[in-house]
């Protein structure tokens, strides 16, 4: 930075070098500048602290494009055109308006909703506004640094730059010539609290009002039901878009809640059958299929199929136990069995009270209006991260 003497206007926060202000009047709103500190530049210079809440305000503004970016890989996975090409589409677009954000209004107005927010401004080294150039270099280096962020620690090199850095300049600062500086007088330390209250109410309310309940849910695995394929404590993504725009298929791994059959089979483990809760099983049936078990073998029939035919699953760490069936799943209805077939609480061993005696009689089906989504990825523990592809019985 060249060796001068800065102004500071205290009515719109304009810094500028003195040799490019007339009679030191500001040249955005006319009015007297003052002379800053002894230190220079530095004493208008952003702190570490507003940044950060002008960096949290701004993801608050920025959150609902993850929740679109989200919603449209949802319809494109529901719908079977997740393409790579497609996905690698979506993404851009999704970035791009991220970028957008991040570099049109620094270049026009000097700063984003969250740093206006905060009270702070981007400006060019040399005290002249931050332009087009610099404010595109800026949001690039910011884009690149953040995707690095998400697959390498390295990332965050970026902003901790600034921590040391004696203009207190981030790596995108420094590519792009740029500094950050305060042009209102709030404690950093408040406005942090508030961007931090604020940014949490947004993506709080976005998680909780529109991804949970429309978008993905997050499911933990409470039993040992689906090993091998899912092992007891594992974390899954759910997708509540699969079967809102698409059809389920047999073989997918579904979360539903437990229709009141499923709980009376099990009373030691479910003693109140109206009990709210979540199964995870794989879809083995759907309306209209005849579905039967011989000799521990799988055996289906579709809709317009003459006979019976077995199914391989490959899945499974040991054959099922005995025999089970033959039954034809009824409209509105479906057949689900967990992996571990000799033990899983599913449709062979669901029932209900038979009122003319007293006791209980088979009831495999549920209802599925109760199906929640289909799982599509576990992502915890990190050393089975996968992917659970769609199965064709």
């Amino acid at each position: 930075m060249p060796d001068a003497s800065w102004l500071h206007c205290r009515h719109c926060g304009r810094v500028a070098r003195a040799d490019l202000c007339r009679a030191s009047r500001c040249p955005a709103c006319d009015q007297h500048m003052d002379a800053v500190a002894r230190e220079g530049i530095r004493s208008v210079l952003a702190s570490p602290l507003l940044r950060l809440a002008g960096y949290l305000a701004d993801t608050a503004v920025t959150a609902p494009l993850l929740v679109v970016g989200l919603y449209v890989a949802g319809v494109l996975e529901a719908t079977g055109r997740a393409d790579p090409r497609v996905f690698l589409s979506a993404f851009t677009w999704v970035m791009g308006a991220a970028v957008v954000y991040y570099v049109a209004p620094v270049a026009v107005w000097g700063c984003t909703l969250g740093k206006w927010l905060v009270g702070t401004r981007v400006i060019g080294e040399d005290g002249r506004a931050c332009g087009w150039k610099r404010a595109t270099i800026r949001g690039l280096v910011a884009a690149a640094a953040d995707l690095l962020t998400q697959t390498a620690m390295v990332g965050l090199l970026d902003p901790m730059w600034l921590l040391w850095d004696p203009r207190r300049q981030a790596l995108h600062d420094r590519a792009a010539g740029t500094l950050v500086v305060s042009v209102r007088r709030r404690k950093p330390v408040a406005a942090l609290v508030l961007s931090a209250l604020g940014a949490a109410a947004v993506q709080a309310g976005l998680v909780f009002g529109v991804i949970w309940p429309f978008v993905i849910q997050g499911y933990f695995v409470p039993s040992a039901s689906m090993h091998p394929t899912l092992l007891q404590h594992d974390r899954l993504m759910v997708s509540k878009l699969s079967y809102r725009y698409g059809q389920p298929q047999r073989g997918d791994i579904i979360v539903f809640q437990a229709p009141r059959n499923a709980m009376l089979a099990n009373p030691a483990q479910n003693p109140d059958p109206d009990e709210r809760k979540d199964f995870i099983k794989r879809l083995i049936g759907l309306p209209g299929d005849t579905v039967e078990v011989e000799d521990g073998r799988l055996w289906i029939r579709k809709p317009g199929e003459p006979a019976l035919h077995t199914v391989e699953e490959p899945y499974l760490a040991e054959p099922m136990a005995g025999d089970w069936g033959p039954v034809t799943v009824p409209p509105g209805s479906a057949l689900v069995f967990g992996d571990n077939r000799n033990n899983s609480n599913d449709s062979r061993r669901w029932c209900e009270p038979d009122g003319a005696g007293g006791g209980m009689r088979p009831s495999p089906f549920l209802p599925l209006e109760n199906i929640k989504g289909r799982a599509f990825y576990r992502f915890w523990p990190p050393w089975r991260w996968s992917e659970m592809p769609r199965g064709e019985l």
